[in-house]
């Protein structure tokens, strides 16, 4: 993938990092900012071990650790001995290589969906962010401008929607978010059909309690979640 053009995003930014959704922008920046340093570690490498390969360079402890890395299928650097960046520049994962590169495009993609016109996102793919707190942080700094309180007097309440795909979301939440790409270890979440009552809450229709989880199904998804930035009761 090609890296963000961070001169021309920044200058689009300029004008909206003052408005309600100043927070979210902040974090798209930092967000294509970290993906970049990545993207351009890959470059780097690959192309000096191709160069190695071809004995145009020598080939260092590093190209060597590249390599073996590529032949195991495993992501570069996440053996503690290998002198490979890419596992210290990339997210905490334990997918193999090919996993973890097609999880690198899907990132890729949902931020340059995000930074074509820094509009916020309906619903973000939340574990898709080098760091998610700082997207839950956003939330909470826009309610509290919204609200005149100070971001230490807020916090976070979550609901669990009866929306089961990011594409069914339809609108902005009220004060806060809505996310999705979460699953759940131990327990389930039930579809429809097990929901029970449903409750609105802001605009969302939200439902369900957690079920045992059935046999073999070791990470069932969970659906959309309504995060909401309310302030913290004295």
């Amino acid at each position: 993938p090609k890296e963000f053009e961070m001169v021309s995003l920044s200058l689009k930014a300029k004008s909206i990092l003052t408005g309600s959704s100043g927070p979210y922008v902040v974090v798209a920046l930092q967000e294509c900012g970290r993906m970049n340093a990545l993207l351009k570690e890959i470059k780097k490498s690959l192309d000096d071990l191709d160069k190695g390969l071809k004995g145009q360079l020598n080939m260092s402890q590093e190209m060597e650790d590249l390599l073996n890395a590529l032949n195991i299928n495993q992501w570069p650097g996440r053996n503690p001995f290998s002198k490979c960046s890419w596992e210290k520049l990339a997210w905490s994962s334990q997918k193999n290589l090919l996993s973890q590169f097609t999880d690198m495009i899907s990132r890729v993609n949902q931020l340059v969906i995000w930074t074509n016109n820094l509009d916020v996102p309906k619903s973000i793919w939340l574990s898709g962010l080098f760091n998610p707190n700082s997207y839950l942080t956003a939330a909470q700094q826009v309610t509290a401008r919204k609200t005149a309180l100070a971001l230490d007097k807020m916090t976070i309440e979550t609901h669990v929607t009866t929306m089961w795909d990011a594409s069914e979301v339809d609108h902005y939440a009220v004060d806060g978010t809505y996310i999705h790409g979460l699953f759940i270890e131990g327990a389930r979440w039930p579809n429809l059909e097990d929901t029970g009552e449903i409750n609105v809450v802001g605009k969302a229709k939200c439902s369900g309690s957690l079920f045992e989880s059935r046999l073999k199904e070791l990470m069932p998804p969970m659906p959309v979640i309504y995060v909401k930035a309310i302030p913290i009761q004295s």
